[in-house]
């Protein structure tokens, strides 16, 4: 099994870590609650060992490995264990092993601290010593899950002796080769137990998965080829991290090696105990929630054999470029990130900057039976730029048999001229064939009364989606259009009997044609809400899952605007402010919405939980310690509280229970 020269590099930057996972990373059964390794496999060599050096590879023809059957594995040698474990100078004996019943993510009930400058400085040297990068090269919850083949790729930084005759002889003896052409890579038993204890606290003996590695009892030495320049040699760049009761918790990530890229790279969390002058690997995980945007990722069934799998949206990484794009990707087992197909080279756009992602779904939206992924995204155009003059786009990705679906460009761009709203409820049924909805009713609703706060209090660009959610951007720029005539054509059309009566007409029926466009039998139900003060309610549709939500109609100047918000919502009737709860893994969302122009806009929000990595943090008493963050200011607990109910009093709020209409009853409410 061969790896090209930096193929960490080419596989993690140019093809977004796929390649790299799939061979590169244990398929552990990781929990989200492991907290991650930053190892000191350092330059220095295991105790008791040769200094470091490359030793000189013999070479011979190329062949696959087989261990002999009369070759057994060694047990751990008392000296080279004794050995090793003298190294800790002032580090508690057994503390760091999985063995012992350590438990990482109660390791340490003290309030964590961040690193100094001068810490930051010294592991971030630390990690990319020779020694370091092999033990961040697999995930694992517990140090006997270690790949380590990944750790002795390239000796590690031990010292390798060339074999003489007689050893290379048996050790093609033993692999059932002629020759090879390849490089024999030589360690010593004592050399491997040494390592593995000196920066785990185990010994070969206890890995899970051992390499698949030659053993010769005559010389107590472990063998594998390697290409003449076959390496797994890698960078990374350290971002913050924190210490608390002896551990320290690291956020890092693959250096880029393309620096005219902008694709997405994933952070990992790595926790090590202090070991004397150096460090131990406890553990090491993906934190995919990273520099995910609010709001637009969602569990997603993508197929059978992807198992669980995480729709994601990940911030554009303006530090490479101002014009980069956002990312999507998907994140299968918490281990694996594959990222989809973008639009421009490198990730980076020329003509536009993303501005916010305005709708997604994950769903079979051509009735294939495969899942796809539909999303609408607003730019600011730049110079040439050749969109629409809303500088709205469509991506969609069909899907396919395994599970990651593939961008189809024409289909995006047939639906940017053929819909003028680009709405999901529009999209799919373009997507069915279906001809657009009217965009015009008969008369134009009642523009409620304006009100005076609210151009100061309404966030810019703060339409979001959530689990296949959605704000019609498109709906809510057209309506701006449609408000100005309004003013002089259908102001007055609530103002007397008749024009009420045309009034009611109207919105009833363009609720009735939203609802011909849409599969009614796939929501658990439907209500008629007054949220905003006038005579207009709002038409909610209540699916089964979080992934379909609330959806949220309303019309004005007689178009329909569509908000979908979470289950976990309510409203205060008639003064147009809606709260919704969004949780993703361990991450929290309080949004206040407000209608403008027709369409829900957030007005506030607030996130709190863990976040300041994939492991929780504990107190004293063994709780989680959340963070709170209040409209981007850090708050705590009671400051957090104190400042959403001073904006939304959820003891007058409603909610919609389980009172709801059935697609019949609906129909009929609207036909009256």
């Amino acid at each position: 099994m061969e790896k090209s020269n930096n193929r960490f590099h080419d596989n993690c930057i140019e093809k977004g870590l796929r390649r790299l996972l799939q061979r590169g990373l244990l398929s552990a059964a990781l929990g989200l609650f492991c907290a991650g390794m930053f190892c000191a496999g350092c330059g220095d060599v295991s105790p008791g060992q040769a200094p470091s050096g490359g030793g000189e590879l013999l070479t011979g023809t190329e062949g696959e490995t087989a261990e002999a059957a009369e070759t057994t594995e060694p047990a751990e040698t008392a000296e080279s264990a004794e050995t090793a474990e003298s190294a800790e100078t002032g580090a508690e004996a057994g503390t760091i092993t999985a063995a012992s019943g350590q438990d990482w993510t109660v390791a340490a009930h003290t309030e964590p601290r961040d690193l100094t400058d001068e810490e930051i400085a010294e592991l971030q040297s630390f990690i990319n010593e020779p020694g370091s990068y092999g033990f961040l090269l697999s995930l694992y919850d517990r140090p006997e899950q270690i790949d380590a083949e990944e750790v002795f790729y390239t000796g590690a930084g031990l010292n390798m002796l060339p074999l003489s005759e007689e050893e290379k002889a048996a050790y093609l003896e033993a692999a059932d080769l002629d020759y090879t052409e390849d490089n024999i890579l030589r360690l010593t038993a004592e050399q491997v137990n040494g390592l593995l204890v000196y920066r785990t606290g185990i010994s070969y003996k206890d890995l899970e998965n051992k390499p698949d590695w030659i053993y010769l009892q005559d010389y107590d030495a472990y063998y594998q080829l390697r290409g003449v320049e076959d390496s797994n040699i890698c960078r990374y760049d350290l971002l913050d991290g924190y210490a608390a009761g002896g551990y320290y918790t690291i956020h890092y990530r693959l250096e880029r090696a393309v620096t005219d890229s902008a694709e997405h790279v994933p952070v990992y969390e790595a926790v090590l105990k202090k070991n004397g002058d150096t460090f131990r690997f406890c553990c090491n995980c993906l934190w995919f929630q990273k520099d995910l945007l609010p709001q637009t990722s969602c569990e997603a069934a993508m197929s059978p054999d992807m198992g669980e799998t995480f729709f994601c949206t990940y911030a554009p990484d303006t530090r490479v470029d101002a014009g980069a794009d956002v990312s999507f990707c998907l994140v299968r087992g918490r281990e694996e990130v594959i990222p989809l197909q973008g639009v421009s080279e490198g990730n980076i756009r020329k003509d536009a900057v993303f501005a916010q992602v305005e709708a997604f779904t994950v769903e079979d939206l051509d009735g294939d039976s495969l899942t796809d992924v539909l999303t609408v995204c607003r730019y600011e155009k730049r110079e040439n730029y050749r969109g629409r003059e809303d500088g709205r786009e469509v991506r969609f990705y069909r899907g396919t048999r395994d599970g990651v679906p593939t961008l189809d460009p024409q289909t995006g761009s047939r639906l940017e001229q053929e819909v003028e709203d680009l709405n999901l409820t529009n999209l799919r049924a373009a997507l069915r064939g279906e001809p657009a909805a009217e965009q015009k009713a008969e008369q134009p609703r009642e523009e409620p009364a304006s009100d005076p706060e609210e151009s100061g209090n309404q966030k810019a660009g703060g339409r979001e989606s959530y689990a296949g959610s959605e704000t019609s951007g498109a709906g809510a720029a057209s309506s701006e259009a449609g408000a100005a005539s309004a003013s002089s054509a259908g102001t007055s059309a609530g103002t007397s009997a008749g024009g009420a009566g045309g009034q009611e007409a109207a919105w009833k029926d363009l609720y009735l044609k939203q609802l011909d466009r849409m599969d009614m039998d796939s929501y658990k139900g439907f209500a008629l809400l007054y949220i905003n003060d006038n005579r207009v309610p709002e038409l909610a549709a209540v699916g089964y899952t979080p992934m379909q939500g609330i959806v949220i109609f309303s019309c004005l100047d007689g178009k329909v605007t569509e908000q979908r918000v979470s289950l976990n919502f309510s409203y205060m009737e008639r003064e147009n402010l809606l709260y919704s709860n969004y949780s993703l893994e361990g991450v929290s969302s309080d949004v206040i919405y407000r209608f403008s122009g027709g369409a829900l806009s957030p007005l506030f929000r607030g996130e709190y939980g863990n976040m300041r990595g994939a492991a929780p943090i504990l107190d004293a008493e063994g709780k989680t310690v959340y963070t709170y963050v209040w409209e981007n200011t850090p708050a705590d607990a009671v400051e957090y509280a104190s400042m959403l109910g001073f904006h939304y009093d959820k003891g007058r709020a409603k909610t919609i229970g389980n009172d709801l209409m059935d697609s019949e009853q609906i129909r009929a409410a609207l036909e009256k």
